[in-house]
């Protein structure tokens, strides 16, 4: 159970800093072909990334879902953008701890909820915070499968689907 405060404590003050605010602003121009694509039938949005928006079609159909569950509103359009910068958070946390030290950790995830690229993305109802939490996880993997502790092939396995899910949030994401 002490192990997980460092990463929890990271998560959640980057959540309540990602939070403060996050309806103020109405959805701005990109924001709005989010709302767009949720807005359509679900027939309508596969025929829309056959033309448009490909490369953002996954997140696409996770907010369509989200949408059907919480309404289009701001709040529930921008706070998975919210929740995954709190993954990212927990997952700096820990890969900082198992590089460094705990002390270590703790300052990368903290420093992370610091950052004003983090609130921006965060309070976006886009798909780049959930890019970001991808590319931790596949960081965090990529040192678990640098370490030999007879588990390779488990990490290899996160590893690979961390990646798959970085280009399914963004194929830039892979570059």
């Amino acid at each position: 159970m002490r192990a997980c405060w460092a990463p929890a404590c990271a998560a959640l003050v980057t959540l309540a800093v990602t939070l403060w605010k996050i309806q103020v602003p109405s959805f701005w121009r990109d924001e709005g072909a989010t709302q767009s694509a949720t807005q359509r039938s679900f027939p309508q949005l596969i025929a829309m990334l056959g033309h448009v928006d490909a490369v953002h079609g996954s997140y696409y159909v996770l907010m369509w879902l989200e949408v059907r569950l919480a309404g289009h509103g701001e709040l529930a359009l921008r706070l998975p953008s919210a929740l995954a910068m709190a993954v990212a958070a927990a997952l700096i946390t820990v890969t900082g701890t198992r590089l460094v030290s705990g002390r270590a950790g703790l300052a990368a995830g903290l420093t992370f909820a610091a950052l004003p690229a983090v609130s921006w993305f965060a309070q976006d109802a886009r798909p780049f915070a959930m890019e970001t939490a991808a590319g931790a996880a596949a960081s965090y993997f990529l040192v678990r499968l640098a370490d030999d502790d007879g588990r390779r092939r488990r990490w290899a396995c996160c590893y690979a689907a961390s990646l798959v899910a970085l280009g399914l949030a963004n194929v830039f994401g892979l570059l």
